[in-house]
């Protein structure tokens, strides 16, 4: 997993401030050896008359105990001077006094130790403790990268503060997962491969509404991010050259460069094969877009019908194809539509946006 490092002088330039966000020495969830950590606290100690730094794992509610104590409380296994830190099975209480004259920093709010018991204040404070310490060390969050279809394109990473640029499936780089700091931006770039078009972003399993390739991604939360691409084929309103007709699925083959796996057999399965191919689809019509007929039984439409959209006004569209004004012949006209004239299956796109 690459990590993204923002150096605490800008900080302040991304949404953070010294006040509100301390950088702990090692990112959370922090690993020593076999151990993990996922807190941190950080005071200085008037025992060791220097700074503790103290990795922890769990969630129990660092304590401070007021007035005269001054305790930090956590349980801690080991011990040296950077890390400490706690085994769920093997764990044991240990209580450093706590000069709280000097900053203190935590990755958990830092509550008053308030009725009786060894955790009055529960996990998570489910006791519900006055606040003394608001957290101000927020753990990085996750950037993890998919394209649909990988064959599609990749994504063009721009990290914070300009560093090198990262790549998930450009070329041989597959740089496609991050830890990057709280609520820092990166701008991510999707890539398309020929005979492809991006699409949209999903983040999260929410489809947005960018659709020109790029946005930036402020890391307030860990985020699944997905690259959509849509294959292509060609945009032949205006440079028509096939000359020669045939069955219309075809013709429309060879007039757009459609792939056969998208478009083949009865042509109304065309619509059906084109989604599972990664065709762009829908209900409206559009220039150049594919048209499927659904099937009418016993008539001249028993299989279904494509044709290639040239124009549309409301629910009577012009189309381009062959097989319709007569047999493996090439030509153009205009058919009704819709609730009031031909059912359609829908329209198969050259691009996903036009």
């Amino acid at each position: 997993m690459k990590r993204f490092i923002l150096v605490t002088l800008f900080l302040s330039f991304f949404g953070f401030s010294s006040a509100l966000a301390y950088d702990a020495p090692n990112s959370l969830p922090y690993t020593v050896g076999t151990y993990t950590y996922d807190n941190y606290v950080e005071f200085y100690s008037d025992f060791f008359q220097s700074i503790r730094r103290v990795y922890y794992e769990g969630y129990r509610n660092v304590a401070y105990m007021p007035p005269d104590y001054s305790y930090f409380c956590i349980s801690a296994p080991l011990y040296d001077s950077e890390v400490w830190g706690r085994i769920e099975d093997n764990g044991y209480a240990l209580c450093s006094k706590v000069n709280i004259t000097y900053d203190i920093h935590s990755s958990q709010d830092i509550v008053n130790r308030e009725g009786s018991g060894q955790y009055p204040c529960g996990e998570n404070n489910s006791g519900d403790c006055s606040i003394f310490r608001s957290a101000d060390i927020i753990p990085d969050k996750t950037l993890s990268i998919t394209r649909s279809p990988e064959a599609g394109g990749g994504v063009k990473i721009t990290p914070p503060l300009g560093l090198p640029y990262y790549y998930c499936g450009i070329g041989s780089y597959m740089d496609c997962e991050f830890d990057v700091d709280y609520n820092a931006q990166v701008t991510l770039e999707a890539q398309h491969n020929e005979g492809y078009a991006f699409s949209h972003w999903e983040i999260n399993s929410q489809t947005m509404g960018d659709t020109d390739g790029e946005i930036p991604i402020t890391m307030s939360e860990d985020k699944d991010v997905a690259a959509v691409f849509a294959r292509t084929f060609q945009d032949t309103v205006g440079n028509f050259d096939v000359t020669t007709g045939d069955e219309c699925v075809i013709y429309v083959r060879n007039e757009t460069g459609i792939i056969y796996d998208a478009c083949h057999g009865e042509a109304s399965d065309c619509f059906e094969q084109a989604q599972a191919a990664g065709y762009a689809t829908g209900s409206e019509p559009r220039e150049s877009a594919i048209i499927v007929f659904d099937r009418v039984p016993n008539t001249a439409l028993a299989v279904g019908h494509v044709g290639i959209v040239i124009s549309n006004n409301g629910d009577y569209v012009t189309m381009h194809d062959s097989n319709w004004v007569g047999y493996h012949t090439i030509g153009n006209h205009t058919e009704l539509v819709g609730e009031n004239g031909y059912n359609i299956k829908g329209y198969i796109y050259f691009t996903p946006h036009q």
